[in-house]
């Protein structure tokens, strides 16, 4: 278990405040959030290469603030992966077996199972020059894998690969995470791999963790309008609550130019809203549903009539912008290209839309 328990980092012009994460065995936990908020100045401080002013850093029960990086038992792969271009393949993924006891010559027989698996043994006597940028993240992998430690962090890895290549390599991160038990911390700022590999999610913004959960809280049910924004989500509308009942929530929303009901299950705490009450409703574009012009959608909730103003193509699925009666607001619809080709989904046409209820969600 790796814990950190409220690491205050001062960098002289930023600061990464109250930071609380439990990372367990077996778990792949990743920090997502836009350039400069203090991704990497954390790790940094988890590895040992920055000190925290305050707040603590546990290793399996035991702090290690103040231990050297050396001494932490944890593998580090930074974004630029700082292989020693002095040195051959098979140099480079050695080199951090002189810093430990090699016992039986277990590690070494790791790091050479993990280049087989990876497929670089047949680079080991070139140099790092030599390399492409896939076979360059394969080593610097296989080296901080060689180490022996069940504890890996890493640095937005994978930035700098085109898409194949990055697929690839989550796929191996995967299977090795599964296979040697690994604890891993890692930074990323793109949505598909943090979905693609995270097991648990934090989102950092200006130096602080917003939200921390499953991905599939976190990604359903976004805690905060700034959590929402930096996942893209553009369906944000103010309402009122009209009616609170057993089971179901009745609320009022000007934006929309409608009433919607929305189950109690999707408050945070339902017993603490009163009619009268303001907050935020939000709802990802995919759980949003066109229903085929003509059908009136009797058994759909949060019924919208209105119109479609554009479309957007982009790839195997379209972004559509409905306009409901009687609003100046705009509300973004995924669909995909099979749905569009079968309603007919063209600009300008007239259209009615259904707002799942146990898809909303509510923030105070």
């Amino acid at each position: 278990m790796l814990d950190l328990e409220k690491v205050t980092i001062n960098t002289g012009g930023f600061t990464v405040r109250d930071v609380n994460l439990a990372v367990r065995p077996g778990v792949c936990h990743v920090i997502i959030g836009p350039t400069g908020c203090g991704k990497t100045t954390l790790l940094e401080a988890v590895v040992g290469l920055k000190t925290p002013e305050a707040g603590e850093i546990r290793l399996e029960g035991r702090p290690i603030n103040n231990l050297p990086i050396e001494r932490r038992g944890i593998s580090y792969l930074p974004q630029d992966l700082a292989l020693f271009p002095h040195l051959s393949v098979e140099e480079n993924i050695l080199y951090s077996l002189r810093l430990r006891k090699d016992k039986g010559g277990r590690l070494r027989e790791l790091a050479m199972e993990l280049a087989d698996n990876l497929g670089i043994t047949s680079l080991f006597r070139r140099s790092i020059h030599n390399l492409s940028g896939g076979e360059r993240q394969r080593v610097a992998l296989v080296r901080a894998l060689a180490t022996g430690s069940r504890y890996l962090l890493l640095d937005e890895p994978f930035s700098a690969l085109h898409e194949a290549m990055k697929k690839d390599l989550w796929l191996l991160i995967a299977d090795l995470k599964r296979r040697l038990g690994l604890c891993i911390v890692m930074v990323s700022h793109d949505m598909e791999e943090t979905f693609f590999l995270g097991d648990v999610i934090s989102v950092m913004i200006d130096g602080v963790i917003r939200q921390t959960g499953p991905k599939d809280d976190v990604y359903g049910q976004p805690k905060d309008i700034a959590v929402a924004e930096f996942f893209g989500i553009k369906n944000l509308f103010l309402v009122e609550a009209v009616k609170m009942q057993e089971g179901q929530a009745a609320v009022r929303c000007p934006d929309l130019n409608g009433e919607f009901i929305i189950p109690a299950g999707r408050f945070p705490d339902a017993s603490s809203v009163s009619p009268g009450d303001s907050f935020t409703i939000g709802i990802r574009p995919e759980n949003i549903m066109l229903i085929r012009a003509g059908l009136k959608g009797e058994n759909q909730d949060n019924i919208l009539k209105g119109d479609i103003r554009e479309v957007f193509p982009r790839g195997p699925a379209s972004a559509v912008l409905f306009a409901p009666d009687g609003s100046n607001k705009l509300i973004e619809i995924d669909i995909p290209d099979y749905a569009m080709k079968k309603l007919g989904v063209a600009r300008g046409a007239a259209a009615v839309v259904s707002l799942k209820g146990e898809k909303i969600f509510i923030i105070f």
